[in-house]
């Protein structure tokens, strides 16, 4: 169980994923580009080099888009065949060289269990204000 504070502001993680192993390049590249929006070549070059194909930060305005990005990742490349590496970060942290990050990879299911902690939060404290 990850312990995060998600009753203030001052907590934001970094998820960075890295594709780790794929049977299908296309398809693969297909996904990452709908939820990302980078570009085939970018894609492919991070899948080579091993660098993460998407960076997003949790927690911010943007944070219901970034879930739905995450969440479709954590879903439809595994069903294809890819294999991920996802890695809870700092939000200052350098996600070029994740090697030095092994202590800080998570699941599909640890992520999902995040969001869905947040999302309990806000609506714990929706009831409370109404």
């Amino acid at each position: 169980m990850i312990n995060i504070d998600i009753s203030g502001s001052s907590y934001m993680s970094k998820i960075a994923i890295e594709i780790i192993g794929y049977v299908d390049l296309p398809g693969t590249i297909s996904v990452i580009k709908k939820v990302t929006g980078k570009g085939i070549a970018e894609i492919k070059h991070c899948i080579e080099v091993q660098l993460p194909v998407w960076e997003a930060i949790l927690f911010y305005n943007n944070h219901n888009e970034v879930a739905t990005g995450l969440a479709d990742i954590v879903k439809k490349l595994p069903a294809i065949g890819t294999q991920l590496a996802m890695y809870e970060l700092e939000e200052s942290d350098d996600a070029t060289n994740l090697t030095r990050y092994q202590d800080c990879i998570i699941t599909g299911e640890m992520l999902m269990n995040m969001l869905a902690m947040h999302n309990d939060e806000i609506d714990r404290q929706q009831d409370y204000n109404q």
